[in-house]
């Protein structure tokens, strides 16, 4: 075969469109050029369409994806892997020295009643408070005196007028009394031996006493935090006597093996009203009591109350039909006897005289009147009547 030499020989190159272009009859560029036109502007459209769709696809940005995110698994797995090995609850797990992660020790704090995050350590402090005995029995002085029991009781009923929904927080008038002890018993041999230590503190009682009596005077009233209400001591030196007397309990129980409940300092007082009773007061707002509920009675003289007896208590059994508490035990170690009445009980006295006499006066002249038939229009006085008696009995004299 010979080479192919010359120009004429030679194909010109043309694109896939001119081609197709040249071959087409029907569209034939010289004949017709409107035709040959639109035939490229269609291709070329066909060309650049993918062009711009890949483009499009480029610029869209993913969808971001909705709920939470997912929390890395490699602690639980590296959690699941440490537990798998021998010596993971033993001993050996300390002394090679690892430690909880900071995110266990998060776990572990819990959130208290306040809303305030608390460590582990107050919380074992609250489950002692909680696991801690609470109080079921009490040595007592008890109130004889009817003067002050009335006086309380009047108190009380101004408590009541000015708001009726403490009711619930008074304490009964027939238990009161002023606390020198509390203690938990927990067996019937804890009760035997409480027993006991009433039985032998009758000596004791009688030194701090020094053969002198002991007499309180209950005047004013006080407070704890708004919280509890109570009538106080008058300052004097039986304050000391009272104090050592509560001291000669405490150690007569400690010896016994029966410590108090109560580690605060002693201070007597006489409790008539206290939110403790009525925990459902604070739900309805009342969460202090105002001092304006018993100021009528804040320097009120309450009387006198002579000390002759103590009485171990029981908070849980039934009270006697008196409202007191029932008595485990009791000692005395004191005479019993009649206060002389103050200026305040000799007037009450002397005014409930004048009215008993006034009303037999009246019941003796209904009665008379009755029997002797049809009152007078204008029936004669008592008084009158009297004084007709003293004027016969006058004139029969002089004669």
């Amino acid at each position: 075969m010979q080479p192919v030499t010359g120009n004429d020989d030679v194909v010109p190159e043309t694109n896939s469109m001119e081609h197709d272009l040249l071959l087409s009859p029907a569209h034939d560029a010289w004949t017709d050029p409107s035709a040959a036109q639109r035939h490229l502007h269609c291709n070329v459209k066909e060309l650049i369409a993918p062009e711009s769709e890949t483009v499009k696809r480029i610029k869209k940005r993913p969808k971001k994806a909705c709920g939470r995110k997912l929390k890395s698994k490699s602690s639980k797995c590296s959690d699941n892997l440490m537990s798998e090995l021998p010596f993971a609850n033993t001993a050996i797990w300390k002394d090679l020295g690892f430690t909880k992660p900071e995110a266990n020790l998060k776990k572990r704090r819990k959130r208290g009643a306040s809303c305030r995050v608390e460590s582990e350590e107050d919380a074992d402090k609250k489950k002692k408070k909680k696991e801690a005995k609470r109080p079921n029995y009490f040595v007592s002085i008890p109130i004889t005196n009817r003067k002050i029991s009335e006086d309380v009781e009047a108190v009380q009923a101004l408590v009541m007028q000015r708001d009726a929904r403490l009711t619930r927080a008074l304490v009964p008038v027939g238990s009161l009394h002023i606390t020198l002890l509390v203690t938990h018993l927990s067996s019937e041999e804890e009760v035997n031996l409480a027993v006991c230590a009433v039985d032998q503190m009758k000596a004791a009682l009688q030194d701090a006493l020094r053969g002198r009596e002991l007499i309180l005077p209950f005047q004013s009233i006080g407070q704890f935090r708004n919280e509890v209400a109570f009538v106080e001591l008058a300052p004097g030196e039986h304050l000391t006597t009272l104090a050592q007397i509560a001291a000669v309990v405490r150690k007569t129980f400690e010896e016994k093996g029966l410590p108090s409940c109560d580690n605060k300092a002693f201070e007597p007082h006489l409790t008539f009203m206290k939110l403790s009773r009525a925990p459902q007061l604070r739900r309805q707002g009342v969460k202090k009591l105002a001092p304006e509920l018993y100021s009528d009675y804040a320097q009120h003289h309450f009387g006198l109350e002579r000390v002759f007896r103590l009485d171990l208590c029981s908070m849980l059994k039934k009270k006697t039909p008196d409202g007191y508490y029932h008595r485990e035990a009791s000692v005395t170690f004191g005479v019993k006897r009649v206060l002389e009445p103050d200026d305040e009980e000799l007037v009450s006295l002397s005014k409930r005289l004048v009215e008993d006499a006034v009303l037999r006066a009246v019941q003796q002249y209904m009665d008379e009147t009755r029997q002797n038939g049809a009152a007078s229009s204008d029936p004669a006085r008592p008084s009158d009547n009297l004084n007709a008696n003293s004027v016969n009995a006058t004139g029969a004299s002089s004669e």
